[in-house]
């Protein structure tokens, strides 16, 4: 894949300076031609970044309005869903929650579905619900972004790679239960 991107970059180099050299034989005058140098390159990278600036722009704007962990309402669970060190006794696989929950308690993978085509941002929802009423409790929403359009352009401009909110270091799929189910207070 590596070498497909390197050969990529060239061809588009190469295309960028056929088609300047192209443009310079229009202008008359030196100053045209200069624009001409100038203006020619410019434009080969504003077609290659185009899009990071929108894709960042409505990536803060879902973050700040719906990423996160959202509680509807707290539950109580006694001794017994409890480790002795205090945490939940719920097992994590890679970080990810697992769909074991509590006696009576459902975890939902509610999917991801990508936002959009152009800003390539994509939404991951679960929900923890209880059984008996179908009631959601909280919900876990987070959204990733990629690169953009032209993921090479990043590259050659130094945008950022996949982007996550919540982060992980803010550790989401282990806050989230914890978050929803409160220990029996003794």
């Amino acid at each position: 894949m590596g070498f497909v991107i390197l050969l990529g970059m060239i061809a588009y180099i190469f295309f960028v300076i056929i088609l300047t050299r192209w443009l310079m034989r229009i202008p008359k005058n030196e100053g045209g031609k200069l624009f001409v140098l100038v203006l020619s390159p410019l434009i080969a990278c504003i077609i290659l970044i185009w899009d990071i600036p929108i894709i960042n722009w409505e990536f803060e704007k879902l973050c700040k309005a719906e990423a996160g962990i959202h509680v509807y309402e707290e539950v109580i669970l006694g001794p017994e869903s409890w480790k002795k060190d205090g945490a939940l006794n719920l097992p994590l696989a890679d970080h990810r929650l697992t769909n074991e929950m509590p006696e009576g308690f459902e975890f939902l993978d509610i999917g991801n579905s990508k936002r959009s085509t152009i800003t390539n941002i994509r939404k991951y929802h679960y929900q923890i619900k209880r059984k008996e009423d179908k009631k959601i409790l909280g919900e876990l929403i987070r959204f990733s972004k990629g690169r953009g359009w032209l993921p090479w352009g990043a590259i050659f401009f130094g945008g950022p790679g996949e982007k996550w909110c919540p982060t992980s270091k803010e550790k989401p799929y282990k806050n989230f239960p914890i978050a929803v189910f409160k220990q029996h207070s003794k």
